[in-house]
């Protein structure tokens, strides 16, 4: 039931950008649409972290609802945001949010910890950007923009950076050698 309700709010969250712009920026079905997906994160909640996630879109679910259309734009750098904060948090007071994922399948030396600390920090420029992106296209009154970046580029920023790093520890084999630094 957990997988079911993380993927269904995931399917609902890729949904978001492109029903933004087809349904308009006021209409309730966006409301609707983030308080689904609160509910479907507390439902399929194993962490705090997604916990955090259904807060976020619940709260920004009953804003909508209660007029505030013009928060939806927003949510996206709400979002990356709150990532932002929690990895950056994790890597001051590690683990690192990479590394309790890791840990969770495997033992860790310290040159493995140390290349997790320093992916965790590239995460977190990642989140920076992708926020800082989303805010500037809320700044424009062009929600084709809007979506193409958030519906869209956004996804292929995280993709190609989760990509080449995979590509990277792969070709490189950094974080599997003992001894290996990043």
């Amino acid at each position: 039931m957990r997988k079911a309700c993380k993927v269904t709010a995931l399917a609902l969250m890729v949904c978001l950008p492109p029903l933004v712009w087809w349904l308009g920026i006021a209409s309730p079905w966006i409301a609707v649409l983030l308080l689904a997906v609160g509910v479907l994160h507390f439902a399929g909640a194993d962490s705090g972290f997604a916990r955090l996630q259904g807060a976020l879109a619940v709260a920004v679910g009953v804003v909508i609802g209660a007029g505030g259309h013009r928060l939806a734009l927003y949510y996206p750098v709400i979002v990356n945001a709150a990532f932002l904060l929690l990895w950056f948090h994790t890597w001051l007071y590690p683990p690192s949010i990479i590394e309790r994922m890791v840990r969770r399948r495997e033992s860790i030396d310290a040159a493995k910890s140390l290349y997790l600390r320093r992916l965790t920090l590239a995460w977190c420029g990642i989140f920076a950007l992708n926020g800082s992106i989303a805010l500037v296209t809320t700044q424009f009154d062009d929600l084709t923009a809007w979506v193409l970046w958030n519906g869209l580029g956004a996804y292929l920023l995280v993709g190609a950076f989760a990509l080449g790093e995979y590509l990277f520890r792969r070709l490189t084999g950094r974080a599997a050698r003992p001894g290996a630094a990043a």
